[in-house]
């Protein structure tokens, strides 16, 4: 399994990196249902996206926050925040 960076977050199209979409995204929505559709399929990138997640919002001890930049970077605080809201919901036994 190849190691990801997750210190700094590009969202821009061709960029390196996991949150970089294809070109065929061109909207905030179409990021949007990008990143969902790519969480549900790859659990790679799902473990990834719940990894910045937490850095993203501070909650790491051991990591600081990454850098989130390009076009679509307040999408994907967004979506971040939204993932670890829905990882930390209470579930019953």
């Amino acid at each position: 399994m190849p190691i990801t960076d997750l210190s700094v977050l590009d969202t821009k199209v061709g960029a390196e990196g996991e949150f970089a979409p294809p070109a065929l995204v061109t909207t905030k929505e179409g990021y949007s249902a990008w990143l969902r559709e790519k969480y549900t399929e790859d659990r790679g990138f799902a473990q990834a996206m719940a990894i910045a997640a937490r850095r993203a919002l501070g909650k790491s001890m051991f990591a600081t926050p990454p850098v989130i930049k390009g076009p679509y970077a307040q999408t994907l605080k967004t979506e971040l925040r939204l993932l670890d809201e829905h990882l930390r919901k209470p579930r019953p036994i």
